[in-house]
């Protein structure tokens, strides 16, 4: 049977070409990138780059109890076993990319995480061959720092105590944490020399919990309570550690701020060390065969501002509670947040590692305070950015996902020190129409206990009495809407004195319901007492979608009985057209020199997923010689991964030439991540940089 969804699909993809046929000259007129030498350079913090190594507790995370298979002595393919030995293949592979920080045992696999099960003579801990001395030989071997993940539901404050003793106190006998002498145990492991490690996290995204592990979501409050115990005792051991503390995943609140981290910041505020943020978007679980991924990467690429935006509004909000300035922030996972498999692994493909270079990007600038960074994760498993199907039968071949090959862009063919760059698009198209389809349509409402719903033609007001933990969702409106569409819904939310962990926000759902499709998008909460806050989310509709609903809502999740009064205001959905950027800038640019001053780098991704664009490239006051080095990761569509062919994304090279001394016109293809590669004439002379962060010493 002939598919007429898809027909009109195709057409309608015809006439947007036709339509926009000259829109890449128009554009490339437009498009300027100025590096300047006006500025001294700024040395870019070498912990950005980082990763995370898995270290499973298979008795608690897999059923392996009564069949055990071993996944977890391999530290997921970088360990041998049998040799207890590093595999020399994988830590070549971490080399090419420049690792700087390793996390362990990273993620949720922390929670349960034992780590006096993972020490000593390998034949007394079969499952836990490659632990915690062996993950640090890892990181030796890299040169690499350390962060390491403490359980949060199991463990003591004097576990925690003793593991920094064992990895940073000298074995002389003074046991400064008492009882066992960890730095005697560590010597009798073979390592005399402290391992110097600074970085530990109070475990990871415990305010979600986890239903399948029968694990609750932490209270805010009693978790940060906690916090200080632990940071206490440790630093009585080494005063020199810096413990991190979890705050709301960015891709749970968007641009707002969450109670979480409020009600974290005011109970620990005066001593966290730093803050743990992981970045993700989108969310994106459906297996859906018909999706656009073009649409689908064209909305996470835009997505890379809104990420910038709430690192500083993440800063501010702690600034805002404790009075303390420049917070560092701990980018301990990031990733394209693609949990699916069909029509393809999401993550793995081209357009998932665009995004993670974006963020790359972003982590260097200055005014992010970003600490450190860490790609999820290195090889194997789920999300690995290096695959080996084979790996414990001691053969198989190695495959670069294109997520290696961006972190690769940027340690081979970037440089140390980050100078001033501007990219600017003059007179770009409005990236909305500005009919609002909610016009003229009233609000729904039901009843239910624990809240007075009231309803003008735009306007909604909310009490919410203080009866119950209310999972809220009692007033919408439903409006038609086209399939394989983006809209924008944008509002205004105010809130006075809304007692509730969780806050109030607007939701799209599918019109069919979040339990039938899972398909949604929510905007920044509200809490607390605040004045009116702009609001706003995209959604992309689903390929089979007739309608949507826009609903006023606050999620139940055990969070206690919500009282106090929310208003909403001045709802808007638009369409957005197809192929168009909504950024003035579809060009993300930086630049930098190498530590020899010799070289200087500009690295430029391309965002708009349809268009090649070309811009004008300025480079005052330098003087370079002519031949450019170009190299471009790219592939046939956003959508391409390396898990059938390995060479469908790749990173290509080639020479090019600047028109004059100083310019270069050159056409950046769509969805790509282009590093070119100038070299001066003679260097210029310039104090040093200064260096925000020091790589801790592993002597």
């Amino acid at each position: 049977m002939i598919n007429k969804t898809k027909i009109i699909t195709l057409l309608i993809a015809l006439i947007f070409t036709v339509m926009f046929s000259d829109v890449k000259t128009s554009f490339g007129e437009n498009i300027k990138i100025i590096v300047s030498n006006n500025q001294i350079p700024v040395k870019i913090n070498p912990l950005i780059f980082g990763n995370n190594m898995i270290g499973y507790d298979p008795t608690m995370l897999e059923d392996w109890t009564t069949s055990y298979v071993g996944y977890s002595n391999y530290g997921s393919g970088v360990w041998n076993p049998q040799t207890m030995q590093s595999v020399p293949a994988v830590i070549n592979f971490a080399k090419e990319i420049g690792i700087k920080i390793l996390r362990f045992p990273g993620g949720n696999e922390s929670w349960f995480y034992n780590w006096k099960k993972t020490i000593g003579n390998p034949s007394q801990r079969p499952h836990f061959l490659y632990g915690l001395d062996e993950f640090l030989k890892t990181c030796e071997e890299l040169g690499a720092a350390a962060v390491f993940t403490l359980p949060y539901f199991t463990g003591t404050p004097q576990d925690a105590a003793d593991l920094v003793e064992y990895l940073n106190s000298l074995d002389d006998g003074s046991n400064p944490a008492g009882g066992i002498d960890w730095a005697r145990e560590r010597a009798n492991n073979g390592h005399p020399l402290p391992y110097n490690v600074k970085f530990y996290e109070l475990s990871s995204e415990v305010n979600y919990g986890s239903p399948k592990k029968g694990v609750s979501p932490a209270d805010p409050v009693k978790y940060a309570e906690a916090y200080l115990v632990y940071r206490k005792a440790m630093k009585a051991v080494d005063s020199t550690i810096q413990l991190g503390a979890v705050t709301v995943n960015s891709g749970s609140v968007g641009k707002g701020i969450s109670a979480w981290n409020d009600s974290v910041f005011k109970t620990a505020g005066n001593t966290i060390d730093f803050l743990i943020e992981h970045t993700y978007r989108p969310w994106y679980t459906s297996n859906d065969e018909t999706v656009d991924p073009d649409q689908l990467f064209d909305d996470t690429l835009k997505s890379l501002n809104e990420v910038d935006k709430y690192y500083k509004t993440l800063s501010r909000h702690f600034e805002m509670v404790t009075a303390r300035r420049n917070i560092p922030i701990a980018v301990t996972e990031y990733n394209g947040g693609f949990e699916q498999n069909r029509p393809i692994p999401f993550r793995h493909s081209l357009g998932t590692a665009l995004f993670n270079a974006g963020l790359l990007q972003l982590f260097m600038k200055p005014e992010n305070n970003i600490l450190f960074a860490n790609y999820w994760q290195f090889i194997n498993s789920f999300w690995g950015m290096i695959k080996n199907d084979q790996f414990m039968q001691g053969g198989g071949v190695y495959i670069k996902r294109p997520n290696y090959y961006a972190l690769e862009m940027f340690h081979k063919h970037f440089g140390t020190e980050l100078i001033d760059v501007t990219a600017d698009s003059i007179g770009s198209p409005s990236d909305l129409n500005s009919i609002n389809l909610l016009s003229g349509i009233k609000w729904q409402t039901e009843q239910t206990f624990g809240a007075e719903i009231k309803v003008s033609q735009d306007d909604v007001e909310v009490y919410f009495t203080g009866e119950s933990d209310l999972n809220f969702y009692h007033v919408h409106k439903k409006v038609a809407v086209k399939p394989h569409t983006t809209y924008h819904l944008s509002a205004y939310i105010k809130a006075e004195n809304l007692q509730d962990k969780e806050g109030v926000l607007l939701e799209i759902q599918d019109g069919r319901g979040w339990s039938k499709t899972r398909s949604n998008a929510v905007t920044e909460r509200a809490w607390g007492t605040i004045d009116w806050i702009s609001v706003g989310a995209d959604y992309t509709t689903l390929s089979d979608a007739s309608d949507i609903s826009v609903i006023v809502r606050r999620v139940k999740r055990s969070s206690g009985p919500v009282k106090g009064k929310v208003f909403v205001r001045k709802v808007s959905l638009v369409e957005k057209p197809v192929n168009l950027q909504t950024e003035n800038n579809a060009l993300s640019a930086s630049a930098s020199l190498n530590k020899d001053g010799n070289k200087l780098y500009l690295m430029v991704l391309n965002k708009n997923v349809y268009q090649d664009l070309e811009a004008s490239i300025m480079l005052r006051d330098f003087s370079l010689s002519n031949s450019v080095n170009v190299w471009t990761l790219g592939g046939g569509s956003v959508a391409t991964t390396n898990e059938t062919d390995p060479n469908n994304v790749k990173i290509t090279h080639k020479l090019t030439d600047l028109q004059n001394e100083n310019t270069l016109s050159y056409l950046f293809p769509a969805h790509s991540l282009t590093a070119l590669e100038f070299t001066l004439k003679e260097n210029s002379l310039r104090p040093s940089p200064p260096v925000l962060h020091q790589l801790p010493s592993r002597e």
